[in-house]
């Protein structure tokens, strides 16, 4: 179920006549509109020539199904113009970090941010893929745990609306992407705020034994924002990047393998060094580092490195130094295979690389 990534998402006019009903009518006479729920909830995720894709389900005719026709299927107001409302803008959906080094049998994660959210959203859909540069191997895959999909910063749950359980879901397009999508389940409206409600999601990458090379991250055709009419808010999206495979060993970058990278690296035998601040050692400083810091919060017991001042609390004061610390890249390290220290596999490695 490959599909072509599309970075910018234009406004989609929403067509009239779909089967089940046509787009900002009620619901025909004689129609189920608990079976035209069904019908709707059996096609999320899929585009025209998907496997699984059903016409009557694609409620505004755009050739996908997604929180658009979720919108126009509840039975709310649907928009039927070629344009949104006036004073709408181009959003924009970011990734929260640099590129992501992805080492073979490692699992890294990203956020998914709405920034500069200007039009409340009814809801949004992500059709997320990975799609191999020229000259990779391998493949990388990506998934959604559903344990940190409505996270503490989510825009539809920390937005004071009720998610809705049949069609906020996450779905293995059985490619190696994954399709997301979550409204509200009263028609409410929500509007992101950066660093307070703006995630989007949190995507988890991981690389096949056999990855090597740039494998890019696009928004795929089923990706949709809604707003409180039924209308595709337009958005912009700029490609991540994913290079998965074994770190270089040329690690003073002078485009040699040699002496002083073998030196370099024997300086770093041993587990690898990781910020103070960097709570649950995993390389960055970011929103899990935080909510650690968080549930620590209050005087120390005997083990508290949630302290990073060490004066005996935790408090405003560290909350501070690990927001002075987001962000930032790892500590150097020669750790070649990613597997959070250096050793004989890396020199391995770095005689492999040799000249």
């Amino acid at each position: 179920m490959a599909r072509s990534g599309v970075l910018v998402v234009t406004v989609i006019a929403v067509a009239c006549c779909a089967s089940l009903r046509s787009a900002g009518d009620a619901p025909r006479p004689g129609v189920d509109q608990a079976a035209a729920a069904d019908v709707v909830a059996a096609a999320l995720g899929t585009c025209r020539g998907d496997s699984g894709f059903d016409p009557r389900a694609d409620l505004n005719g755009d050739g996908c199904v997604n929180v658009l026709d979720v919108m126009v299927m509840r039975g709310l107001p649907a928009g039927g113009a070629a344009a949104p409302p006036e004073g709408a803008g181009m959003e924009l959906i970011v990734l929260d970090g640099p590129d992501l080094q992805l080492c073979v049998g490692q699992t890294e994660s990203m956020l998914f941010l709405l920034r500069l959210n200007t039009t409340p959203l009814f809801g949004y859909s992500l059709d997320i893929d990975i799609v191999p540069a020229a000259g990779a191997k391998g493949s990388v895959t990506v998934n959604v745990g559903l344990t940190n999909f409505f996270e503490v910063r989510n825009l539809i749950t920390a937005g004071g609306a009720v998610l809705d359980p049949l069609f906020s879901v996450i779905l293995d397009t059985g490619d190696g992407g994954v399709f997301v999508s979550a409204n509200t389940a009263d028609g409410s409206t929500v509007l992101a705020v950066d660093d307070v409600n703006d995630v989007l999601v949190e995507v988890f990458f991981e690389a096949s034994a056999d990855a090597d090379g740039e494998f890019m991250i696009e928004l795929g055709p089923g990706s949709a924002l809604s707003d409180g009419s039924g209308f595709a808010v337009p958005f912009a999206f700029t490609a991540g990047l994913v290079v998965a495979g074994g770190q270089s060993a040329d690690l003073d970058g002078d485009g040699v393998v040699g002496i002083v990278d073998f030196l370099a690296l024997l300086g770093d035998w041993g587990p690898c060094p990781v910020r103070p601040s960097d709570l649950d050692a995993d390389g960055e400083i970011g929103i899990l580092d935080f909510l650690i810091l968080l549930a620590a919060w209050g005087p120390c017991d005997e083990q508290c490195p949630a302290d990073l001042n060490d004066d005996g609390e935790v408090g405003i004061q560290d909350l501070l130094i690990l927001l002075g610390d987001w962000d930032l890249p790892p500590l150097p390290c020669a750790d070649l295979d990613c597997d959070g220290e250096v050793g004989i596999n890396d020199f391995l490695s770095l005689l492999a690389q040799w000249g």
